[in-house]
């Protein structure tokens, strides 16, 4: 029964629902036919259904990106794709805790592939710039920044119809869509066969 609590309060936590659909199924099928379990199943359907959809970007290219770095600067989006073979394009905020704790497993990444032609881009969906900004500071995030400061109402959130975070594009050199939402083992595998 606490897993099964544990996985309702996080069901909202793309990373996971894979894993989730595991434990699910592994779970006694009267936990599973529980009021419980029916509503964690549901849960986990609409963003398995989510992840699903959002599976049409692939493919697609990203010519730049709305927002403003920290400093109030455009980014050459463009300029960061071609520098490297991949790009994660993380959406994020400081208050999203599901987020502040897959950033620096993203970013751990970055760290270990970036001479190898691997970039990362955080846009946050904070509206607050102080939190943003704090928030970059207290995870030690040293990569390129980007806010609308909209929240969900901004260009990029609508544009790649992002309805939870954290959720992330990974791009290729000429800005072309290679995934979307790709988990953190499945891009480690990605980057130890690409770079």
């Amino acid at each position: 029964m606490v897993s099964l609590y544990a996985m309702l309060d996080n069901a909202n936590d793309l990373p996971s629902v894979e894993r989730f659909r595991q434990y699910y199924k592994a779970m006694p099928v009267s936990l599973q036919k529980s009021f419980d379990g029916r509503r964690l199943d549901k849960a986990l359907a609409v963003n398995e259904s989510r992840n699903l959809n959002n599976q049409h970007f692939v493919g697609s290219y990203v010519r730049g990106l709305a927002g403003k770095t920290p400093a109030g600067e455009q980014l050459d989006a463009e300029q960061i794709l071609k520098r490297n073979k991949l790009t994660l394009v993380e959406f994020w905020a400081s208050w999203c805790g599901p987020c502040r704790m897959e950033m620096p497993k993203y970013y751990s990444l970055y760290k270990q592939y970036n001479s190898r032609g691997f970039g990362m881009v955080g846009v946050s969906l904070d509206i607050n710039y102080n939190k943003w900004v704090q928030a970059i500071g207290e995870d030690s995030l040293r990569i390129h920044h980007l806010s609308e400061l909209k929240g969900t109402s901004g260009e990029d959130i609508k544009r790649f119809a992002i309805t939870g975070i954290p959720a992330n594009l990974l791009l290729d050199g000429s800005g072309r869509i290679v995934a979307v939402d790709i988990s953190f083992p499945k891009l480690q595998k990605k980057l130890q066969q690409a770079l």
